[in-house]
C-alpha cells in the first residue's frame, strides 16, 4: 500500500513523466485483444489518461500541449492519406470509441458527483447533530433543576410528616 503511495506521490510531482506512463500503458492496453477487437494504441493512450485524470492526476498546460499534439499526430499517421477511405471503412469504430470515451467520462464524472453529493450530506448530518448538542444540554440542565426542585420538595415534605409523626405521638 506505500509504495502505491510512492507511486502516487511521484506521479503528481513529476506531470511529464505521468504523461509518457499514460502513453506507455496505453500502448499496452490498445495491443490487447478480446476476441477480435482490440483498442489500438491511441484509443488506449486515451482511455489511460481519462483514467488517470479520474483519479486526480493533472499535467501541466505545456505536457498536456504535447499530449494532444501526440494524439492528433498519431490519428492523423493512422488515417494519413487514405483518411476517407479510412473514415469510410473504420468510421463506425472510430464513432463507438468516441461514444465509448465520452460515455465512460461522462460515468466517471456522474459516480464523483455522487460521492461528493454523499459526503456533502453526511457533512450535513454531522453539523445538525453538532447542533442539537446544546439544546441537549439545556434540556438536561433543565431536567436537573426540575428533579433537585422535585426531590427538596420531597424532602420537605417528609420532615413535615415525620415531625407531624412525631407531635401526633407525644399526646
Amino acid at each position: 500500500m506505500q509504495s502505491a503511495s510512492v507511486l502516487s506521490d511521484f506521479l503528481l510531482k513529476n506531470p511529464v513523466f505521468t504523461l509518457f506512463i499514460a502513453i506507455g500503458c496505453g500502448y499496452l492496453l490498445g495491443r490487447v485483444r478480446i476476441a477480435s477487437i482490440s483498442l489500438g494504441p491511441v484509443a488506449g493512450a486515451l482511455v489511460v489518461s481519462l483514467l488517470l485524470g479520474q483519479f486526480g492526476f493533472k499535467i501541466s498546460e505545456g505536457a498536456q500541449s504535447v499530449g494532444f499534439a501526440l494524439f492528433i499526430f498519431a490519428v492523423g499517421y493512422q488515417a494519413g492519406p487514405r483518411f476517407f477511405e479510412v473514415i469510410r471503412t473504420q468510421g463506425v469504430q472510430y464513432l463507438l470509441l468516441a461514444l465509448f470515451v465520452v460515455s465512460t467520462y461522462n460515468g466517471l464524472v456522474k459516480l464523483r458527483t455522487a460521492v461528493d453529493g454523499a459526503w456533502a450530506q453526511i457533512d450535513v448530518q454531522l453539523k445538525r447533530r453538532y447542533d442539537l448538542i446544546p439544546n441537549l444540554v439545556n434540556t438536561v440542565k433543565g431536567y436537573a433543576a426540575h428533579e433537585r426542585e422535585i426531590f427538596e420538595r420531597i424532602a420537605e415534605l417528609r420532615s413535615q410528616a415525620v415531625s407531624t409523626t412525631a407531635r401526633g405521638g407525644e399526646k
